[in-house]
């Protein structure tokens, strides 16, 4: 683990004696030397990676709009909730995208949902609803090609 000037000190850090079963400890001395570390680094690395640190809430508009658009993502994958469950979080996550889209220039907008693909395993027609919704915010904001026709 490198030292940075936020991390304290290992000599400032109390020891946390752990009771494990001897195959689990052999089987972590047996990481910590493929990894070239002690036991003690490979411990905290694999709580470090199992338990990450919070990430600061988003501070921008833009930052706000990529952190919704990954919680439909994350909120599309989660089968601890039931379909409904999901359709109601991804409607409120869809007015949410709508308010900070207004307040975003359309480029802007277009460049961080570049790319973007709606969930597609949602086909009823709520979803649908959810989706046209979303699609008529992002194309309400970008001006029509010159050529396009009039609908």
């Amino acid at each position: 683990m490198s030292q940075d000037d936020s991390s304290p000190l290992t000599r400032d850090i109390a020891p946390f004696g752990v009771r494990m079963p001897p195959d689990l400890k052999e089987r972590v001395a047996a990481a910590a030397k493929a990894s070239n570390r002690s036991m003690n680094a490979e411990i905290v690395a694999t709580l470090e990676e199992k338990y990450p640190a919070p990430r600061p809430p988003p501070s921008t508009d833009e930052d706000r709009l990529r952190f919704l658009r990954d919680m439909v993502d994350t909120i599309d994958s989660d089968r601890t909730k039931t379909h409904e469950q999901r359709l109601s979080h991804l409607r409120a996550l869809c007015g949410l995208i709508h308010e900070i889209s207004d307040r975003l220039p359309a480029e802007t907008v277009d460049a961080i949902m570049d790319g973007w693909i709606q969930p597609p395993e949602f086909g009823d027609e709520n979803f649908v609803q959810f989706a046209i919704y979303n699609t008529a915010v992002l194309k309400a904001r970008r001006p029509p090609p010159p050529d396009a026709p009039e609908e």
